[in-house]
Formats: structure tokens, C-alpha cells, sequence
């Protein structure tokens, strides 16, 4: 199954190869539904967080290599962080701090990109609702995460609405627009999968706004949208909830009118846009940056660049990704101002996607981070 592996920053898409993507509309979409990923988390609150920690992280791991497990006195120093992780190998952190940390930082991602579906035996709790269920991964434990209760082959089934289920139901839906726009009309590659119980992971967020909707609403759009407004909050679940519960109900409404009516809601004081991009891309480079060389400070500059660029696309237009048409010329212009990390097909992995180079700043630091850190 593809899948985007946000530790390391790679795409992959084992089930194809590449040369498929000049010729199969079906791997070109998958293609597309793994590249949203990056880009959310880009732009997202979870991505926000990845991006500083494994920044921290791997500067303490490389002056706890160069000092031998102390601290230097001079918190003014500079290393070459590169050189530190390259020189180090597998297992050489076990039981360090940096090791704990890191090993902290993997369970706390892991809890949200949780999607594990819980069925629901209770005839009272109705489906097409919000419920609250303990939600637990590892040591990480919420007494009371927002579930979206759905239903599949005749049994109710509880989802977590984690940054997981909201990134998977937003990249479904730019899919299914690319294989409407490109086959054109056929959306079977994505639909037919919609039978299975683990396809709630995909839809559930569509098929609620569906069902609470006007009918001649443009659902997928709506989902695109709202999924990428909630990923822009602190707390994407209750967000989510939150813009499902004042929709419900209403006979007519504007996507557009709806969410400045979202932005001006005092529920998202606090909660929109927080920690604010520009803080976090302040403190990639000024807080962090100082630590490690000036070649390697201007580099992770280069990264902050795609990160606001990705941001002011999508602050500046909402519907960025909801566009009427989903073209290939449209993925490769995202591409070209957003980047792209390597994409692993099932013949290896490509640098070069139909005269895109695919470049992603710092990606050679977090697949170092993620073979030494393990």
C-alpha cells in the first residue's frame, strides 16, 4: 500500500513503477495522493511539530556525538551536523537522551497518525454522529478523542478523527478529482474500495458532509476544504467537529461565506493558524539555525521557503486544492513551488518526475535522523 512516511520525508508508491506515471492515469493519481501528503504536512500544525523536534533532536544528537554525551560550555558553538550523523551508525544513541528523546517524539507522531477503527455494538449511539472514546498508542492515552461514528456492511463502527483520518479523507477526494478530470469521469480505481471497513479511514469525513449537505453541493470540494481548514488548527479533530455541527441543518450555504464565518468564530481563537507559521519558520532557522554551520543554516532557509510558499498558497486561496479541474500541469506546477521529496516506486527511486527535479531541502538530514535515531 502506498503511504507517506512523515519520519523521513519519502513518497512511496511501491505498487508501480515509474515509467507508469507517463502512461497510467491510476498511478499518476496515486502519485498525487501521496504528494498532498507532504504538503499537509508542510502546512499543518502536526507538520509544524514534526519539523521542529526533528530539527532539536538532531542537533542535540550531534553535540552529544561530538562531546561525548555532555553539553559543549560554549552554547555558542556551531557543528557540522551532516558530518556528525554521517559518521554515526545504527544503535550507537541506544539509551541516550537524544535516543529517548526521539523515541518520545515517534510515539507522540504516532498518536496522531492513529486510524484504527473501533466497532460499536452500543444500538443507542447513532451513526452520522460525533462520539467521545479513549484513544490510546503506545503510552500516549485521551480519555475523550473526537470519534466519527460511520457504517460499513451493516455494522456501526467508531473512527478517530486524528490528523491521520483528515489527511487521508482531503488527499482522497484531490485523487478522485484528478481521475475525474483525467479519464475522464471514472473514478472506479478509488470507489470501489469504498465497500471495505478500513475505507472508512478514506471517506467517512466526505460521506458526513454528504449526508449533511444540500444535494446539489459540491461535496468533494467541501471536504477538501473543510479537512484542510481543520489542519490548520491546533486541534484538528475538534475543529473538524466543530464546522460538521454548524453545518448540519442548514438548507443553503456558501463555502466561501462559510469559512470567514469559521475564521471569525471565537471557537478558533487561539486554536487557527497556532503556533503561527511564521513563528515556527523563525524558529527553525533563528533558534535552531544557529547551532550548525552556515552551509547548513542556508539550507534549512531553502526549506522554510517551500513551507511558506505551500502557506501563503493555501491562506491566500482556500479552494488551492479544490480547483474545478485537477490536471497533471497543475500537479507539476505544485511540484515546482512546493518541491518534492524522492518518490519511491516498486523499480526504485526517482529524482525526476516528467522534467520536474524533485528536491526536497533537508531531506538528506532526516533520512540520516531516521537510521541513526532508531
Amino acid at each position: 500500500m502506498a503511504h507517506f512516511d512523515p519520519l523521513i520525508w519519502r513518497i512511496e508508491i511501491p505498487e508501480h513503477s515509474a515509467s507508469e506515471l507517463d502512461s497510467s492515469v491510476e498511478a499518476q493519481s496515486r502519485f498525487v495522493h501521496e504528494y498532498i501528503h507532504y504538503v499537509q504536512t508542510l502546512v499543518g500544525t502536526a507538520g509544524r511539530f514534526l519539523l521542529l523536534e526533528m530539527v532539536r533532536i538532531m542537533i542535540f544528537a550531534g553535540f552529544h556525538k561530538k562531546h561525548g554525551g555532555n553539553m559543549p560550555r560554549n552554547l555558542g558553538e556551531q557543528i557540522n551536523l551532516k558530518l556528525l550523523l554521517k559518521g554515526s551508525s545504527p544503535g550507537e544513541f541506544n539509551g541516550t537522551p537524544p535516543f529517548v528523546e526521539y523515541r518520545k517524539f515517534v510515539d507522540d507522531l504516532r498518536f496522531v497518525l492513529a486510524d484504527d477503527v473501533v466497532r460499536i455494538q452500543n444500538p443507542a449511539i447513532k451513526t452520522d454522529g460525533f462520539v467521545r472514546l479513549p484513544l490510546q498508542v503506545g503510552e500516549n492515552l485521551k480519555d475523550k478523542f473526537v470519534y466519527l461514528v460511520a457504517s460499513r456492511g451493516g455494522e456501526k463502527w467508531a473512527v478517530p478523527v486524528t490528523d491521520r483520518v483528515i489527511f487521508e479523507n482531503m488527499a482522497r477526494q484531490i485523487q478522485r478529482r484528478y481521475l475525474f478530470f483525467n479519464t475522464p469521469g471514472d473514478t472506479r480505481i478509488v470507489d470501489r474500495e469504498k465497500s471495505k471497513v478500513g475505507d472508512l479511514v478514506y471517506t467517512c469525513l466526505y460521506d458526513f458532509l454528504e449526508a449533511n449537505l444540500p444535494k446539489d453541493e459540491d461535496v468533494s470540494k467541501w471536504t477538501i476544504v473543510t479537512c484542510q481548514f481543520a489542519l490548520l488548527c491546533r486541534y484538528p479533530g475538534l475543529a473538524f467537529e466543530y464546522m460538521a455541527k454548524r453545518l448540519a441543518g442548514r438548507k443553503f450555504v456558501d463555502l466561501q461565506s462559510f469559512l470567514e464565518e469559521m475564521r471569525k468564530d471565537s471557537f478558533f481563537d487561539g486554536q487557527y493558524d497556532e503556533p503561527p507559521l511564521q513563528k515556527t519558520v523563525n524558529d527553525l532557522v533563528g533558534k535552531w539555525g544557529t547551532a550548525i554551520s552556515l552551509n547548513e543554516n542556508w539550507e534549512l532557509k531553502k526549506l522554510t521557503e517551500k513551507i511558506a510558499n505551500a502557506y501563503n498558497s493555501i491562506i491566500g486561496d482556500p479552494m488551492f486544492f479544490a480547483s474545478p479541474l485537477v490536471l497533471w500541469k497543475d500537479v507539476r506546477g505544485w511540484m515546482g513551488k512546493f518541491g518534492c521529496p524522492p518518490v519511491q516506486f516498486s523499480d526504485g527511486l526517482v529524482w525526476n518526475i516528467q522534467g520536474v527535479d524533485l528536491s526536497m531541502p533537508w531531506h538528506e538530514y532526516f533520512e540520516l535522523a531516521g537510521s541513526v535515531l532508531v
